[in-house]
């Protein structure tokens, strides 16, 4: 390419522009040089990128107006930027447009352009760069984040995002978790304001930790502020917008603790029941033992009444001598029953010899 220059001066330019055009291939930059009339626009240069970037051949590309590479919504908006260059008003000379090849493929693209003068004539030289990878990276982070509010705003726990203590992002069911009116109130709002004290110390020292690379577990348990719910909070270290943030997942466990302390006093209940009727166990032996010994006297009282001599024989020794005491109340009933069989024997006595009964000391 020549603007003017001879001799030594026009192999350096070239040189110059031979080692531009290479590096710009190396980067996958187009690179075109079109001449401008007020009008129209018209190839005469392409490097290798833009004609692969273009779908066309160096022949094609010179013989073709710049407006038939532009995709047809997008071509007013470059015709009006055009006509404003050539009325001498401001351009923005870097934008985004999007090309289309013969068959109907669009390429988005970014456009560097700058206007020069080359052998007396206006021109453009122009950067392309294909933003189709960017494009869909981009449309795929809408995606994802459509598809994350989407989950988050229908979810049944508390989501949020924050850079402690600051709230950045809060779900339907943070907001009204915390007790707070809307998500926009939510958004700056710090956690440590919504905790009770006792918590919100809690909530600091495990930030504090955290930041120092100390092990803190995942999940906490904290007590709101405002109608005093309790909430589990698991938490996870991630970056948002380029920074470190926390994601957090909130669930209400106001009722499951209430449940719990009901059936905790149900188990102690129970076990109150338990040892009751264990009580009751240990009792009803013993007093068997005395209603059956009672009976027994019951029955061999009018013998003794008729024949006193058995009073030698005292059926009720061999019941005692089975017996082996070892529960206090079967030691009590043991000296009942002796003393029962006792005082029916001297009963039987008074009665034998017609004399006065006096009472006894057991």
């Amino acid at each position: 390419m020549s603007n003017g220059l001879e001799g030594e001066d026009a192999r350096r330019a070239q040189q110059l522009f031979d080692a531009l055009t290479s590096a710009a291939e190396v980067a996958g930059i187009s690179v075109t040089v079109s001449y401008v009339t007020p009008t129209d626009a018209s190839v005469i240069y392409a490097n290798d990128v833009a004609l692969e970037m273009l779908d066309v051949s160096r022949q094609d590309i010179t013989a073709r107006s710049v407006w038939s590479f532009i995709a047809p919504d997008e071509l007013p908006k470059l015709l009006e930027m055009h006509s404003r260059t050539q009325r001498g008003e401001p351009n923005p000379t870097r934008f985004e447009t999007t090309l289309m090849h013969d068959n109907g493929k669009r390429i988005p693209v970014e456009i560097a352009t700058h206007r020069v003068v080359l052998d007396g004539k206006l021109a453009n030289v122009t950067f392309l760069t294909d933003a189709s990878h960017r494009k869909q990276a981009e449309d795929a982070l809408r995606r994802s984040e459509a598809l994350f509010r989407t989950l988050a705003e229908n979810a049944p726990d508390g989501i949020a995002i924050l850079r402690f203590p600051k709230i950045l992002y809060a779900n339907a069911r943070t907001v009204a978790l915390l007790g707070l009116g809307s998500e926009q109130e939510a958004i700056g709002t710090s956690l440590l304001d919504v905790l009770t004290p006792e918590d919100a110390a809690i909530a600091r020292d495990r930030a504090r930790r955290r930041r120092q690379g100390e092990s803190v577990s995942d999940a906490v348990e904290y007590t709101i502020q405002k109608g005093g719910r309790s909430i589990e909070v698991r938490a996870t270290p991630i970056e948002y917008e380029g920074q470190p943030a926390t994601l957090g997942f909130a669930r209400d466990v106001t009722e499951r603790k209430q449940l719990l302390a009901r059936l905790m006093q149900a188990e102690k209940l129970a076990a109150l029941g338990t040892l009751a009727a264990g009580v009751a166990h240990e009792v009803n032996n013993p007093l068997s033992y005395l209603l059956l010994s009672l009976e027994m006297l019951e029955r061999q009282l009018p013998k003794l009444l008729e024949d006193p001599s058995l009073l030698n024989r005292r059926p009720y020794d061999a019941w005692i001598a089975r017996v082996t005491p070892a529960h206090p109340v079967e030691q009590a009933l043991v000296v009942l029953v002796t003393g029962a069989a006792a005082w029916a024997g001297y009963q039987a006595r008074c009665l034998r010899d017609g004399i006065e009964c006096k009472r006894l000391t057991l």
